[in-house]
């Protein structure tokens, strides 16, 4: 969520085999999406890194079993007891703008159907300034 800036439901629902390490994407299906609409998402360095450490073949989904409960389990006992579901996404939003300064180019990796949602509600450009910080090209 935090690197490739995917939706909490829609990493739920992925699988190993959406996963195209060697083409540097997920895919994320129609009937996975909120919007109901396919992309591909852009596998950058830091993901790429990680996802070759744990990379799994076949078709099983890449969340452990009861992966909302650990997840909310793993909040709570890091002291986010009022964690936001879309932060990591917002988080991806920010930085890919900071580096790359492309709205239709994250419009089209966050799935949205126009650049306006970004620009009200996703992007907190404060103290993200240096595009050699970016997390995701390091």
């Amino acid at each position: 969520m935090l690197y490739a800036g995917v939706r909490p439901n829609e990493v739920e629902r992925l699988r190993w085999s959406d996963i195209r390490l060697d083409d540097g994407v997920i895919c994320i299906a129609p009937h996975h999406s909120k919007t109901g609409g396919a992309r591909h998402v852009t596998i950058f360095p830091p993901l790429a890194r990680i996802l070759q450490c744990i990379r799994h073949t076949g078709d099983e989904r890449i969340c452990p079993p009861n992966w909302r409960r650990r997840r909310a389990r793993l909040h709570r006992e890091a002291g986010f007891a009022n964690w936001q579901p879309d932060v990591l996404r917002h988080t991806f939003a920010t930085h890919h703008l900071a580096t790359f300064r492309n709205y239709a180019e994250l419009q089209l990796e966050m799935g949205h159907r126009s650049a306006e949602l970004l620009r009200t509600r996703y992007i907190a450009m404060e103290g993200v300034y240096r595009r050699g910080d970016s997390m995701l090209v390091c």
